[in-house]
């Protein structure tokens, strides 16, 4: 078993002292609100997309029932999804020098990114008409399919992680999950992804889905959260004063 002083010098390798503190002095309502603008303004370019798509391949209306196209715009719009992710990712790496507080602005770049999609579409093409309209999330490595409120859910979870991860952060708790916390928390996101994939192949055969599996949403959901509480009530953090 690791010892809590090899523990201790495992987390300070990550995250230098240095970093923490200087990260620490950064976390504050100013800078999410510009990452929050970052994140709607990419949603905005991200609908923009899907409005053109659904002119030229759903003149008559969506459905999640996905027309033929063309192998190479195909890739093209895989390929966006990828360079959408990349760039998240990317704005929270540059954001704070520490994991922690760039995992909780990826969260939450997402989140906000994600909830605002919804609200341009709203907006542009007046869809989704409810919350529980179908939609098409996600093209990578498959089709994710399941109704609106599910990823709002998923993005207000984010939201709220990432103000309990930057709260402990600022007070000096630094988590390290180690491999029962990570393996929960995997576990806790491949549930939740699943609860997406398990309607692919019936909507291959061209049948449009009428129930969503939202136990294995709510089970992950749920993991992920027993991921924290696990980390914390097992000791595995460091006080940083």
């Amino acid at each position: 078993m690791t010892s809590q002083r090899d523990f201790v010098a495992s987390v300070m390798e990550n995250d230098r002292l240095e970093h923490i503190r200087d990260d620490q002095r950064a976390l504050g309502v100013r800078r999410f609100l510009i990452l929050g603008i970052f994140a709607a303004a990419m949603a905005y370019l991200e609908s923009a997309v899907v409005v053109y798509l659904r002119m030229l391949y759903y003149p008559e209306g969506f459905s999640v029932i996905l027309k033929p196209m063309p192998l190479r715009i195909y890739l093209i719009e895989v390929g966006r999804e990828a360079a959408t992710m990349v760039m998240l990712f990317t704005v929270a790496r540059l954001s704070f020098r520490s994991f922690w507080p760039r995992f909780s602005t990826f969260l939450y770049l997402f989140a906000v990114w994600d909830i605002f999609y919804y609200l341009w579409l709203l907006l542009f093409l007046r869809w989704p008409p409810s919350l529980w309209t179908w939609d098409i999330l996600f093209l990578i490595p498959i089709a994710w399919v399941g109704p609106v409120w599910s990823p709002v859910f998923v993005s207000i979870n984010f939201i709220i992680a990432t103000l309990v991860l930057n709260r402990l952060f600022k007070r000096g708790v630094i988590i390290w999950p180690g491999w029962a916390g990570w393996g929960m928390a995997i576990l806790g996101a491949a549930m939740i992804v699943y609860s997406y994939f398990n309607r692919v192949p019936a909507l291959i055969k061209g049948v449009l889905p009428t129930t969503y599996s939202w136990p294995w949403l709510a089970a992950g959901v749920c993991l992920g959260w027993g991921a924290l509480g696990f980390t914390l009530l097992t000791g595995r953090f460091v006080k940083v004063k």
